[in-house]
């Protein structure tokens, strides 16, 4: 198999199944860290919206402690964790980099399952 294919997050997520699984993804993790993520899709939004703005409202909620726990338990990179911390809008920057670390995911496990 040659090189990775280059991951386009707002692409994939057009794709309801890879968007599916996404949201499964994201649920799967938050519970891992006993959280529930309710997420009602809104056909009327575009997704990566909606899931951002559920992410920042999920993490909102967790102490620092938690949330640095949380983004151990996803892998997200430390330089992707800093580089938002900088920022005057934290939360919604690090749930960007969240969903996009959790698309991720889902991709690798599609494509390297063909």
């Amino acid at each position: 198999m040659g090189s990775t294919p280059i991951f386009e997050p707002l692409n994939e997520l057009k794709d309801l199944s890879f968007a599916e699984l996404t949201i499964a993804q994201i649920k799967k993790d938050f519970a891992r860290i006993s959280l529930d993520f309710n997420f009602e899709k809104d056909k009327k939004k575009e997704l990566k919206n909606q899931l951002i703005t559920e992410i920042e409202k999920t993490i909102s909620n967790l102490t620092s402690i938690e949330l640095q726990q949380f983004i151990y338990l996803i892998d997200l990179k430390e330089t992707d964790f800093h580089s938002a911390s900088h920022h005057e809008n934290f939360l919604e920057i690090l749930s960007e980099k969240i969903l996009y670390r959790e698309a991720y995911k889902v991709f690798l496990r599609k494509y390297y399952s063909l």
